[in-house]
């Protein structure tokens, strides 16, 4: 009401009476919190307008509520369908923080409300090893719920069966969402307990911009990007600073995100790079030619990568090339920002370099914080793990051909014997669904090379094509793996994501993250089945030589140099390659998640 009559008199009275209403609505211990959410929004809408000292406090609570909308109580295919219209908020919330000089509390909040389904998965998967030395009831209790948990996590909701399923089902449907309400009340009862203890007084608490930066990896920068309809800027991240850098980026907008990422989609459709290939065009889900990813690439240069540059102060390319680790939002999450450059020689000067590989070697992350835990949680991997399972599928049923995934393998294979690192290869009908899950689970690494799928729909259906079925990223995220290490997807797709969830980095590379892989290779869109070999041989000499060069175990394998190996086998392979829509095509797809 009283907003109905500011909007009408733009009245300060009426404006901070509305304020105090949706402040009361957003913060009371009733209500659903979806509702709540709603006030919440609104509040900070019209604080907005007229009363910016109420602004932070508004995004305060819309971070608090996001959570709850998206509770653990919920399957995991119920949360990310909460976050569909909400999932922006966090950047709107970092965008408001930066504009009030609050470039730490961005940061919090960014990592707070992005890849929210992902953080609770994590926190599941906790180590838990100094409370069970303290406190082993109370740690095995922690385990136990986490577990179920994850096991009621894929459960569908009731509802969905209201209309064709009988009494007793929709009953034992009942039942299970009550048991899951209930160990989500149990969890939130656990985390309390274990906060009173000194020690652990901050077990699972959102961390602060100050303690992320005291954990930051030493070997580069982390850099978030936040893109919004206000503005956007970079916030970096340095090992051993105290405080994070901000760096505007007027010149790039959340529309010119939004039009090069519609572009992007439009020229992967019409090149059917998104298609899996027929049986004319042996693909993995696409035919070699693109038009348009060289301008695409410029504008990410001009506009976003080069002014970034120049904040670190880096004009001219270091002897030893740091690492960069980007956090994108928004529509900017879906662009090839590891590329990013120009290609083409009538715009670019000679003897300068313009393209960000030139400078740094790229990696993603989909939290800074997830990265933070995986360079603090390193674990021994005992030696009877250590090793890679490859997963081909160079004939799956009812899907085409793709007779460079035996190759590629087989490449690999033999890298492997002359180095006498173990390995199995699950190749057509011997990778069933199940004995890939099991073996997993026996490998400290592993290579999918077979046909793979983004769902957008129900984005936890996507999946790896294998002879019996698909290994959905729903079960792929379920399991604990121990003493997972590097994960190379050679398939199409694998770091695609879902448009409408962009802060959730709902992907195949996030998935194995999730699983516990500290390091994944992945693509953003098709890739050629005749260069998958090359490449995947490029690649694993490169880590190879890169473990040897550090006195690495020479029998292992080892997430820690893939990022590495990643960028100076594309440059190997460049090296072959002109600076064609084409060629760009070939290599530009490969990305690298983690450590």
């Amino acid at each position: 009401m009283f907003k109905t009559h500011f909007d009408h008199s733009a009245d300060g009275v009426d404006a901070q009476n509305a304020i105090l209403h949706f402040q009361l609505s957003a913060s009371s211990i009733l209500g659903l919190p979806a509702m709540k959410l709603s006030a919440a929004q609104r509040w900070a809408q019209l604080a907005h307008k007229t009363d910016q000292s109420q602004i932070l406090e508004a995004y305060h609570t819309i971070i608090h509520l996001i959570s709850q909308v998206a509770g653990l109580e919920k399957p995991v295919q119920n949360r990310y369908t909460n976050l569909i219209n909400i999932s922006e908020l966090s950047s709107s919330a970092a965008a408001a923080a930066i504009d009030l000089g609050r470039h730490d509390l961005a940061l919090e909040w960014l990592e707070q409300g992005c890849c929210l389904v992902w953080n609770q998965l994590n926190d599941l998967h906790t180590p838990i090893d100094g409370l069970h030395e303290h406190n082993p009831t109370l740690a095995n209790d922690i385990v136990r719920v986490s577990m179920a948990l994850q096991n009621a996590a894929s459960r569908t909701e009731s509802t969905a069966y209201m209309e064709e399923t009988n009494m007793a089902t929709k009953t034992s449907l009942q039942e299970q969402a009550h048991t899951h309400i209930k160990l989500a009340q149990e969890w939130e009862q656990l985390l309390i307990k274990v906060r009173t203890i000194p020690q652990f007084a901050d077990f699972l608490c959102p961390a602060s911009c100050s303690t992320i930066l005291k954990n930051i990896p030493n070997s580069g920068h982390v850099i978030v990007v936040n893109v919004h309809k206000d503005r956007s800027d970079a916030i970096l991240l340095t090992s051993g600073t105290e405080e994070a850098l901000h760096i505007a980026l007027p010149e790039f907008s959340y529309n010119m995100a939004a039009a090069l990422r519609r572009d992007l989609k439009i020229l992967l459709h019409n090149s059917r790079i998104r298609i899996r290939g027929d049986e004319n065009d042996a693909s993995r889900g696409s035919r070699s030619y693109m038009q348009g990813i060289a301008d695409i690439l410029r504008q990410l240069w001009t506009f976003v990568v080069k002014p970034i540059l120049d904040g670190l102060g880096y004009f001219v390319p270091a002897s030893n090339l740091p690492r960069i680790w980007w956090c994108a939002t928004g529509p900017l999450a879906f662009l090839p920002i590891h590329a990013a450059g120009i290609y083409t020689a009538s715009k670019s000067t000679p003897g300068t370099y313009t393209t960000l590989p030139d400078f740094e070697i790229s990696s993603y992350t989909p939290t800074v914080l997830s990265l933070v835990k995986k360079n603090q949680n390193l674990q021994e991997i005992n030696p009877e793990k250590v090793g890679l399972l490859m997963v081909s599928q160079p004939d799956t049923p009812e899907l085409p051909c793709i007779p460079g995934t035996a190759l590629e393998v087989g490449t690999i294979r033999q890298l492997l014997t002359e180095h006498q690192i173990q390995y199995l290869t699950l190749e057509s009908g011997d990778a069933e669904v199940d004995r890939v899950k099991e073996q997993m689970d026996s490998y400290s690494c592993i290579h999918f090379a077979c046909h793979a799928s983004q769902n957008t729909t129900m984005p936890l259906q996507s999946g790896f094509f294998l002879y019996n079925g698909q290994l959905e990223l729903s079960e792929i995220i379920k399991k604990r793996i121990v003493g997972a290490d590097l994960a190379f997807l050679s398939a199409c797709q694998t770091s695609t994501g879902d448009e409408k969830l962009s802060e959730e980095a709902v992907h195949l590379a996030g998935g194995m993250l999730a699983a516990g892989y500290r390091g994944v290779v992945a693509t953003m869109w098709s890739i050629k089945d005749s260069f998958g070999p090359k490449f995947a041989e490029e690649f694993y000499k490169n880590l190879l030589s890169y473990e040897a060069d550090r006195n690495i175990d020479s029998k292992r394998l080892s997430a820690d140099g893939a990022a590495h190996a990643l960028h100076y086998s594309t440059l190997q392979i460049r090296k072959t390659l002109d600076n064609s829509e084409t060629s760009l095509l070939t290599w530009v797809p490969y990305v690298h998640f983690g450590i």
